[in-house]
């Protein structure tokens, strides 16, 4: 049976058939979203880093990035209009991360990769007896382990 499929597949002799919404195009879609926000973070990033080290400042390591120190890096630019574009840089920055959270929540909520969290503070007492409280229980993400695995899934649609 294998052999006939082996030698229609060479022949070309083999037709699509359509099989009906599986539904994976969300899913499918979602990853991309995700995936391209995640390029683009990293984009600026690289952009950032550039931005320094044309000035001759070292920024080696993660520090760049953070908002508590943002000021100090950018105290460091002597010229006022690559000062502005340091600091659209890091506003890109910002708003990527932010996207970046809300796409990861969206494609863990649909693919079901987000848990539902349970814990004994939503149990109560209520004349005596055990009740649950009207609090829905909150939806927490994956940790990164499994994330990476998913995303290398991603890539590969």
């Amino acid at each position: 049976m294998l052999a006939n499929w082996a030698v229609r597949l060479r022949l070309h002799d083999l037709k699509p058939v359509y099989h009906g919404e599986t539904g994976i195009r969300m899913l499918r879609e979602l990853a991309r979203s995700y995936l391209t926000v995640v390029k683009d973070l990293f984009g600026v990033m690289n952009r950032l880093k550039a931005l320094y080290r044309s000035w001759a400042i070292p920024c080696a390591g993660r520090d760049v990035y953070y908002t508590r120190h943002r000021s100090q890096w950018l105290e460091g630019i002597p010229e006022a209009g690559t000062r502005r574009r340091a600091e659209q840089l890091h506003e890109q920055l910002d708003m990527l991360q932010h996207l970046r959270q809300q796409a990861r929540r969206e494609l863990w909520t649909y693919s079901v990769l987000g848990l539902e969290t349970r814990d004994s503070g939503e149990y109560h007492y209520v004349h005596g007896q055990v009740r649950r409280r009207k609090k829905q229980a909150t939806i927490r993400g994956l940790n990164n382990c499994v994330w990476i695995g998913f995303v290398a899934l991603g890539r590969a649609m």
